[in-house]
Order: C-alpha cells, then structure tokens, then sequence
C-alpha cells in the first residue's frame, strides 16, 4: 500500500484502510457487502484487534460518504443522510504535524468519561441514553451535580452536536457566515475552508 496521507494525521487513514480491503475481499470472492455491515466489520476490527475502543464514524465515513457532501451519521441506528455541499464552499484539509493517536491516548479516558456522564444523566432524566439525548439546558441544570472532567466532556460533546447540526445546513445552503469548529481542530467560517 502506498499514501500520501501523513501517518497519525487524523484522517481516518485507518478506517480507509480496513474499508479498500473489504472491497478487495469482496471483489476477490466475488460477494456483495452492504456499505453499514462493512462499517461495522471495520469498526469491530479496530475494537478487537488493534484495541481501540472507537466509534464507527470513520469506517462508515469512508464505506458509504459519497463525493461533494457532508455525511450525518444517527450512530445509534446507524441511518444516514448525505448534505450537499454547496457551489462555492471548498473543503480544505491542512496538515498541521499534530499528531493524532488513538491508542495511547487520552481518548479512552474522554470516551469513559463521557460514558459516565451519559449514565449520570440517565438516572436525573428518564429516556437519556447516551449524551446525545441532552440539550444544552438539561444539562446546565444539573452540571454540579458532575464531577469536573465529566462536566466537561459533556458540554463539549453536547455543543458539538448542536454545531454538527447547524454546519450541515450551512454546508447545505452555502452559508459562509458562520464560524463553524469542527473536530480535530478544524476550522470553516468565512475563508469558505472546512
């Protein structure tokens, strides 16, 4: 194999990796996979062999996105719907040499983290299964009541999925007014960069 993609760079090289080799086997044995049950077969082998304990964004980014729009991905039921981007929005990816790892990282702790703020928030508001299920002002309410990091990973991960949201129907509409953080430290707004 062969990239130009900078290892560790946050590109979800990986999840690409797992997916082109689920191609080439399915091409190989002359089977057809469904792009979501690709994606979980990905996402299943960087859980059980690499160790990860990951989402399936990134393999289910790279199986079923399509060019030319943004994918909103329901990881609960793992239904999606593709949003155009717009004519005149680019997308553009820098490579800033920050290092992106998810073994060995912090991010099983943010992810236990945030785990624990969702059960938390489950025992004050019936029907709160995971953080996605909280709105801002349920949260706020009762932010006290969560040790620090907790409340943090939870307000972090509760706006951002309210900005996942708007940027998707700015991506839709054109809309370059925004100044829009998106992960990894991406950033668009008015230089019509994502």
């Amino acid at each position: 194999m062969h990239t130009t993609v900078p290892v560790a760079s946050g590109l979800s090289s990986s999840a690409a990796i797992e997916m082109a080799t689920g191609r080439l086997l399915e091409a190989l044995a002359g089977a057809t996979i469904d792009a979501v049950q690709l994606a979980i077969l990905g996402q299943r082998a960087e859980n059980t062999f690499v160790g990860v304990n990951c989402g399936i964004l990134d393999q289910y980014t790279s199986s079923v996105g399509q060019a030319g729009c943004a994918l909103l991905l329901d990881a609960r039921t793992l239904e999606s719907r593709s949003a155009p981007i717009a004519p005149g929005i680019a997308v553009v990816i820098c490579d800033t040499r920050a290092k992106r790892e998810l073994t060995g990282s912090e991010y099983g702790a943010r992810r236990a983290a945030c785990e624990e703020g969702a059960q938390r928030l489950g025992a004050i508001y019936p029907g709160v299964v995971a953080l996605r299920d909280v709105k801002p002002a349920q949260l706020e309410a009762v932010v006290e009541k969560l040790p620090a990091d907790v409340a943090k990973r939870c307000r972090f991960i509760v706006a951002e999925n309210e900005r996942v949201l708007q940027m998707a129907e700015a991506l839709t509409e054109g809309d370059q007014g925004g100044d829009w953080g998106v992960g990894a430290g991406v950033v668009c707004g008015r230089t019509r960069s994502v």
